[in-house]
């Protein structure tokens, strides 16, 4: 230990050499927490996915629709290649964590056996012996604290009371007395029995160097353990995010992909309905003696315009094109019973002059 004030302390926490059993046992612990932790990680790894697993059904081996969808887009593969990579990523940081976390709890336990072990066997009574003298030691100090703060305290009242006031008098009286010789007297005896045992317990405090040097490697151990565990939690999160991230840069092009099919199945659509109209128009020509010019019914006509124009279904069609042909036998029906009538009324014109032709002389 270090002189401090004339007085010898214990010796802190040595970093170095601890003794050769200590270092035997600390060998062995490591050694077989090292082939635990590979064996969980391998039965968690059997456990766990294989790579591509999650997206097989896009590698060749789907139904026939989806053979029959057309060819696969370029950004696909790449995308399912990274979100294979990403999650076999965050599926080995996360057995990183797990096996960080045995690790420190393994540490922990094994650490707090050993110091248990060494304070309640090994170095119980020198340590009860740095206990007792380190109580003495801090009594001395708090003691010789005091005698130093009612002396300052003391110098200060007989200063501010020199004025002879009945203020400076109240201040004077509430303010403790300096120590007393005695008191003195007996801070300094306390001090000299924690120096005396002091030098009494160097043999003591030179057989305690293993311990704090255990003690101290054993906790830069576990802090170690510690942030290796931090660093392992913040690499999961790290791979979670790029999993995420892939995951939804598959989703970005699925949805493109659906938006683009869905635009030429709406363009085959309107091409296969006009290519429909046209022909539902020029059959309709090509069965009737009445061209395009000379179509004189409105309403077949808005009927078909409008079936062209929204390029309809092929029903729509066909059912104007019945429009079409109703209207046309309405108008030869029409046109029979116009020429119908105008017979009729030659026949009665023709009549009436034969009859005017008999009656004249």
């Amino acid at each position: 230990g270090g002189a401090e004030g004339g007085e010898v302390s214990p010796p802190g926490l040595v970093q170095g050499a601890t003794s050769h059993s200590l270092a035997t046992e600390e060998a062995e612990a490591a050694g077989a927490l090292r082939r635990a932790a590979e064996a969980d990680a391998a039965a968690a790894a059997a456990s766990c996915p294989s790579a591509g697993a999650e997206f097989e059904w896009r590698a060749g081996e789907g139904s026939s629709e989806e053979e029959d969808a057309g060819p696969l887009d370029d950004r696909v593969e790449g995308a399912i290649d990274a979100i294979n990579a990403a999650r076999d990523a965050m599926n080995a940081r996360q057995l990183d964590l797990e096996a960080a976390k045995r690790e420190l709890g393994a540490a922990e336990a094994q650490t707090a056996l050993e110091i248990t072990r060494l304070r309640e066997h090994e170095h119980r009574d020198n340590l009860a012996q740095v206990e007792k003298y380190e109580s003495l030691k801090q009594r001395a100090a708090e003691a010789r604290a005091a005698a130093e703060a009612r002396a300052a305290g003391g110098e200060d009242a007989a200063s501010s009371g020199s004025g002879g006031t009945a203020a400076s008098e109240a201040t004077t009286a509430a303010t403790p007395m300096a120590p007393t010789p005695a008191e003195l007297a007996a801070v300094e005896a306390m001090e000299a029995q924690s120096l005396r045992m002091a030098c009494d317990l160097s043999d003591v405090f030179i057989s305690l160097v293993p311990y704090f040097t255990y003690v101290g490697v054993a906790e830069q151990s576990l802090d170690d353990a510690r942030a290796a565990v931090g660093a392992a939690q913040a690499a999961v999160r790290a791979a979670r995010r790029d999993y995420h991230t892939s995951m939804d840069n598959l989703e970005q092009i699925s949805l493109d992909i659906q938006r683009a099919q869905a635009e030429e199945r709406r363009r085959a659509e309107d091409e296969s309905a006009a290519a429909a109209a046209q022909s539902a128009w020029e059959a309709l020509l090509a069965a009737t003696d009445v061209s395009e010019e000379a179509m004189s019914v409105p309403a077949a006509q808005a009927a078909l315009a409008v079936a062209r124009e929204a390029r309809v279904e092929t029903e729509r069609l066909e059912a104007a094109a019945a429009l079409i042909e109703g209207a046309e036998e309405a108008q030869r029906q029409k046109a029979i019973s116009d020429a119908v009538a105008a017979a009729k009324r030659h026949i009665q014109a023709a009549r009436g002059g034969a009859a005017g032709a008999a009656e004249a002389p």
